[in-house]
């Protein structure tokens, strides 16, 4: 058996032509992937698409959800028919970094969870590395207020993913939970300092994470994070604060320089 499964959730606002932009990104690997599991997100996206390549189209599994359920809960529902043992995802438009599978593969050997930094592209051409936590101490620290793990870096052991309840099923923070998931569960985590996947920015990628919807789904993933004893009652009410006066109140002047903080800029 083929050892790894790429999930991608694909929706009604995706392209096809990012669609194929990621796939074809995966092409040098295709000798290491099981399968390719494209979940489409809800009916208004189900019209069809074309896969550029045959080589590429062989390996898809295409799992169709009536309703759009957010990316968290398509990315559970596609590993729910994977039966690879390790699952890395990506999100329709991203790109996977040459021999990002077989690194991952390797590192999951020996651990359950694998997670490195992500290149950041804008419509300027501006380039930025966004890298996760330096280590699991550091990671634990900085839960409560912040996903320490960058989402699309992910390599994870199925078993384990499906074991600890995979992502939150809200459709802002999801992969902080999952994230939260993690850092309860386990210490077989490798935090890697290489970049993995390519993500091209949109001009709107602020205003897609402030505002009071954005808010209301956070505080929802927050909430499932002290339930679910990862965080305590004093860091998820500082943090549900915290949230709301960057996302909502102050969000115009605070949120850009939050993102550029922990993010390095690159000249190439």
């Amino acid at each position: 058996m083929i050892k790894t499964d790429i999930i991608i959730p694909y929706w009604e606002r995706s392209s096809i032509e990012d669609l194929n932009k990621t796939l074809n990104s995966l092409k040098n690997e295709l000798s290491l992937i099981n399968k390719l599991i494209i979940v489409l997100d809800g009916e208004n996206s189900f019209f069809k698409i074309k896969i550029e390549d045959k080589l590429i189209e062989d390996k898809i599994l295409f799992i169709y959800l009536r309703h759009n359920l957010g990316a968290g809960t398509a990315r559970n529902i596609g590993a729910i028919f994977s039966n690879a043992e390790n699952l890395l995802f990506l999100d329709t438009g991203d790109m996977n970094i040459k021999n990002r599978v077989w690194n991952q593969n390797k590192v999951l050997n020996n651990n359950n969870v694998s997670v490195g930094a992500i290149k950041e592209i804008n419509s300027f051409g501006i380039s930025r590395v966004k890298f996760s936590s330096k280590n699991i101490v550091i990671a634990r620290k900085l839960l409560p207020y912040i996903n320490p793990f960058n989402n699309v870096s992910i390599g994870i052991k199925r078993k384990f993913f499906i074991s600890i309840g995979g992502y939150g099923d809200t459709r802002v923070g999801e992969d902080w939970v999952l994230s939260g998931r993690v850092l309860k569960q386990t210490d077989k985590i490798n935090i890697s300092d290489k970049v993995l996947v390519l993500v091209n920015i949109e001009e709107n990628f602020l205003q897609r994470r402030s505002g009071m919807k954005v808010y209301s789904e956070i505080k929802k993933s927050l909430e499932k994070l002290y339930k679910l004893g990862i965080i305590n009652l004093y860091e998820f009410m500082i943090s549900k604060s915290i949230q709301k006066i960057f996302r909502v109140y102050l969000s115009k002047y605070f949120l850009p320089l939050i993102y550029k903080f922990n993010r390095t800029n690159i000249k190439f």
